[in-house]
């Protein structure tokens, strides 16, 4: 091989390489939990061939997902090739911190190992990368099936992504970039640049445990509030409770109605009496001791008046002495 063809050589091989790679590796930044969406062109990819994405020097062991169709998804990533326009995209949905790092996606043809591939580097960026301090109140106690509200005191606008987590933020629960929106039992609504509120309903026991809530900004450091949540049974006590006081409500209304009767039995009785009626003999026992009171100073009354009756006679005197 002479010069020339040596260095044809090489310029075919400088074009083939750049045709492999891109000349700059593209860099996103993202925040945990959010979603990477991003598409690659591949001009020169073949008709047919696997498509990839891997980590690092796409060894065995760094391929995430590959297919020889068109759509492929495995856990949190996707990618799909766009036949007409030559376009892969990818999609990584729920990012962790643990996600930073160097990707490789492209397209295998059958007669390359290699194939045709663009890199990128993918920064995760914490939720909470400017700290955590303590919501007021820190705890928030409820029952089972209740409802807390949480006031997020930290500068927002409206349109600035809002979120909240749980457990360190590794267990991502609901995001928004709108002023008010709602997902199941999670809603978050914006009242002014100071605050918003997280509203958690239907809550169970295991909805007990540490959150955060925050505002997710690209280019600067985010704080977060975090704050306790604590479930505890539905209180058992309630219900016998009530049992008991609408028990005594009974017995209470059971022993007025009783009283009622009795003293109108009474009064009938006495009614009866003064009318003469033999039949009041009945009630008699109505007024118990005091009518038998009354009948002995009923015969006291008789004594009297026959001691009066007999103190009264004079003695006449005797004319034949």
């Amino acid at each position: 091989m002479n010069v020339q063809q040596l260095l044809i050589f090489c310029l075919s091989a400088a074009i083939l390489d750049s045709n492999l790679s891109t000349a700059q590796t593209k860099v996103f930044t993202k925040l945990e939990g959010e979603v990477l969406r991003e598409q690659f062109r591949f001009s020169r990819a073949p008709q047919s061939g696997r498509k990839f994405l891997c980590r690092n020097e796409c060894n065995p062991e760094d391929v995430l997902i590959e297919t020889e169709g068109n759509r492929a998804v495995s856990g949190r990533f996707t990618i799909r090739y766009d036949q007409s326009l030559r376009n892969l995209h990818v999609v990584v949905t729920e990012l962790r911190k643990d996600d930073t790092g160097r990707y490789r996606v492209g397209i295998r043809g059958s007669s390359s190992s290699q194939g045709l591939y663009q890199e990128f580097t993918l920064k995760v960026r914490g939720l909470c990368d400017g700290g955590v301090i303590s919501a007021e109140p820190r705890v928030y106690r409820t029952t089972e099936g209740g409802e807390i509200t949480v006031r997020c005191s930290l500068p927002v606008q409206q349109r600035n992504r809002k979120f909240l987590c749980r457990d360190d933020c590794k267990n991502f629960l609901f995001d928004t970039n709108d002023p008010r929106a709602s997902s199941g039992r999670y809603s978050i609504e914006f009242w002014d640049q100071s605050y918003f509120n997280v509203t958690i309903g239907q809550l169970s026991g295991a909805d007990s445990g540490t959150y955060r809530c925050g505002v997710g900004r690209q280019r600067e450091e985010n704080i977060c509030r975090q704050f306790e949540i604590v479930v505890t049974g539905v209180d058992n006590r309630l219900p016998l409770v009530a049992a008991c006081m609408s028990v005594v409500a009974v017995l209470s209304v059971v022993s007025l109605l009783l009283v009622y009767r009795l003293k109108k039995k009474c009064d009938d009785a006495e009614y009866a009496n003064t009318g003469r009626n033999t039949e009041a003999v009945i009630y008699d026992d109505c007024d118990g001791g005091f009518r038998r009171e009354a009948s002995t100073y009923q015969e006291l009354d008789v004594q009297s008046r026959e001691e009066n009756l007999y103190s009264s006679l004079e003695i006449l005197p005797n004319h034949h002495q």
